[in-house]
């Protein structure tokens, strides 16, 4: 997007195209459309929006709001709403939610966001080096839109390699799976399902359009965005259901160890508990004491302890051969 360094109006850049959605210079005489993005975070921006009279008082209100309901609609002769995105990886942690407002007619479209965002830039990377064409301003919605789900696809896929990993880990009956990256992914599932209800609710308000002219183009390009929306909550779905099984079997895991160690420390206890016992006894400082003037008193007491020790061990064998 080429960018503008000195402006009143909070502009951030400005792109140029012809009919056949080719990037061209601003000062060409065939432009076709254009497209200004604008940030939220200067205060220009929402005082020029407020002084652009010849936008409808809702296209005005929604490019310069600050709420997180993605929707689009209609007025006039503008189309106008807000995306879901995500903040740009060097500006945020990657996944953060965003909003990108955006207005078009049929030769301008206006975006609005507050901070740099992901499918945004992308797209404009990839105008620039001639991978998209853009032949109207709703192609352009699209291609964001597309981006996004490619984005929210590859992240995905990146969480479907570290729950193999760490199904590896659980299988094996390594320790080192309870301090896998299952709450990151966990955290990362629950992003990307908002992202994706957000494209969803952005799919369901279709029937506002329904009036307008240009309603055909957009539905049709919808439902071929909508394919690849559920696909992307179906996998989403299948993914938390994944994890929760994985969770589950790293509790039982644990809660087998944990039995495990009980029992262990159970069987020390009862085993020591006649040398505590006699120690007990032979330890109360009153008289009558067996073995307290005897010479050999101690190993007495000693073999008492070892012996009752002894008998409890076999005790405790024998039932767990039983069992």
């Amino acid at each position: 997007m080429e960018l503008v360094s000195d402006n009143e109006d909070g502009r951030i850049g400005s792109l140029a195209f012809d009919s056949d959605g080719r990037l061209i210079t601003k000062a060409a005489i065939n432009v076709e459309w254009r497209w200004e993005s604008y940030g939220l975070a200067d205060m220009r921006t929402q005082r020029y929006f407020m002084r652009r009279e010849d936008l409808p008082i809702e296209v005005r209100n929604c490019l310069s709001a600050s709420d997180q309901a993605t929707f689009i609609d209609w007025s006039n002769d503008w189309c106008f709403g807000a995306l879901p995105d995500v903040r740009h990886a060097l500006h945020a942690q990657s996944g953060d939610p965003g909003r990108l407002r955006f207005a078009f007619n049929g030769k301008t479209m206006l975006t609005a966001r507050r901070k740099p965002l992901q499918a945004m830039e992308d797209t404009i990377s990839r105008i620039h080096a001639g991978h998209v064409k853009t032949p109207g301003p709703f192609a352009a919605i699209e291609a964001i839109i597309n981006q996004l789900i490619s984005h929210l696809a590859t992240d995905l896929d990146h969480i479907v390699d570290v729950l193999d990993d760490a199904e590896e880990l659980v299988v094996r009956g390594n320790r080192q799976a309870q301090d896998s990256s299952l709450p990151t992914v966990r955290r990362k599932l629950l992003a990307n399902r908002r992202h994706i209800q957000g494209l969803t609710g952005l799919f369901r308000n279709l029937r506002v359009l329904d009036h307008n002219p240009q309603a055909n183009e957009i539905q049709d390009a919808f439902e071929r965005l909508s394919d690849r929306v559920n696909t992307l909550a179906h996998d989403c779905d299948q993914l938390s259901s994944r994890t929760r099984m994985l969770q589950d079997e790293i509790n039982t895991q644990l809660t087998v160890q944990t039995n495990e160690l009980l029992f262990v420390l159970s069987v020390l206890t009862a085993i020591l508990m006649p040398a505590t016992i006699v120690s007990g006894l032979f330890g109360m400082n009153v008289g009558g004491v067996p073995f307290l003037q005897t010479e050999w008193g101690f190993f007495l007491a000693l073999a008492l302890s070892a012996g009752g020790s002894l008998l409890v061990y076999r005790l405790i064998h024998r039932h767990t051969r039983r069992d």
